[in-house]
C-alpha cells in the first residue's frame, strides 16, 4: 500500500483517525497487511505529538494495551508459564526508553527507592556482560518480587512476548545454557514485532531516539536521574554511555523504514 504523497486536510485526518481507531479495535491483526501497522505507528505518533511530560512512557502504555488486546484475538495455545516461574529472567532483555520511563513511572515511594538498589547493584554485575557471559553467570532480574515479575503490569514487550509450553525446556535452555530452542506460542513474538516497528517509526518520526537499551543499565539509569523522561523528550541523551541494542534486523529494520516512509509522505 502507497500512501498518497498529498498533505491530508485537516478534516482528513480526523477522518483518518477514526479509521485507524476502527482497524485497531482488536490490536494489529496477524497477517501481511501494512495498513494496521501504518494505524498503530501514526496512533503512536499522535501520543508523541502531545504536550504531556508523559508522553513517552504513554505510548509504551498504548503498544502494551494494543498487543495484549491482539494476542486475547489471535488465541494462541495455552503456554506453560506461571506466576513464580522465573525460568527465563535471567536474559538479557532489550528494552525502548519509553518502555524503561513507564516502568519507573510505577515504582512509588520507599518501593522505588529500594526497586532502584536492587537494579543499580544488578547492574554493576552485568553491565557490559555478553549473552554468553550472562548465561555462564545467572543473576535473576532485579524486578523480580517473591519470584515472580514485580512490575508485570508494565512489563517490557521483551517480556510480554515470551511464552513456552515447557518449563522444564525452560529451565534447561536458561539454567543449564543447553542452546536448545523453546517451544511456544508464535504469536507473541510476531505482535512484538508489529508493535516495536510502530513504535519504533513514531520515535523516529517525532525526531526521537528509537533505540533500545539493556534493561538494567538502562533501567538503572532513568532512576538515577531526575526527571529523566522529560529530559530525554527535550532532546537530552539521557542513555549516553550505555550501549544500544546490537545486530542488524533487516526485516524488522526494513518494516520501519517503510512505516516512515509512508507517514512521511502522507504528510507531504
Amino acid at each position: 500500500m502507497r500512501a498518497d504523497p498529498v498533505a491530508l486536510t485537516r478534516q482528513q485526518r480526523r477522518q483518518q483517525e477514526r479509521d485507524d481507531e476502527r482497524l485497531l479495535r482488536h490490536g494489529i491483526p496477524l497477517n501481511e497487511d501494512a495498513a494496521p501497522l501504518l494505524a498503530e505507528a501514526r496512533r503512536l505518533l499522535r501520543i508523541l505529538a502531545r504536550g504531556e511530560a508523559t508522553r513517552a512512557g504513554d505510548a509504551a502504555a498504548a503498544i502494551h494495551a494494543g498487543f495484549d488486546t491482539a494476542l486475547r484475538w489471535a488465541k494462541p495455545e495455552p503456554a506453560a508459564c506461571r506466576r513464580g516461574c522465573a525460568h527465563c529472567c535471567v536474559s538479557y532483555v532489550a528494552v525502548t526508553a519509553p518502555e524503561l520511563f513507564l516502568i519507573a513511572r510505577s515504582l512509588k515511594g520507599p518501593r522505588r527507592a529500594a526497586v532502584a538498589a536492587r537494579v543499580a547493584e544488578a547492574d554493576a554485575v552485568t553491565h557490559g556482560r555478553t549473552l554468553a557471559e550472562r548465561f555462564a553467570e545467572p543473576r535473576f532480574c532485579p524486578l523480580l518480587e517473591d519470584g515472580a515479575c514485580g512490575v508485570y503490569a508494565v512489563r517490557p514487550s521483551s517480556c510480554r512476548s515470551l511464552a513456552s509450553f515447557d518449563a522444564e525446556a525452560c529451565a534447561r535452555a536458561f539454567g543449564a545454557n543447553s542452546g536448545e530452542g523453546l517451544p511456544g506460542p508464535a504469536a507473541g513474538l510476531e505482535l512484538r514485532s508489529a508493535y516495536q516497528a510502530s513504535l519504533r517509526a513514531a520515535l523516529t518520526l517525532a525526531g526521537l531516539p528509537a533505540a533500545a537499551y539493556e534493561l538494567n543499565a538502562g533501567l538503572n539509569r532513568v532512576l538515577q536521574t531526575p526527571d529523566a523522561e522529560a529530559r530525554w523528550l527535550a532532546g537530552e541523551d539521557v542513555f549516553a554511555g550505555i550501549p544500544a541494542e546490537g545486530g542488524a534486523k533487516p526485516n524488522f529494520d526494513a518494516t520501519v523504514r517503510f512505516l516512515v516512509q509512508e507517514i512521511r509522505a502522507e504528510n507531504g
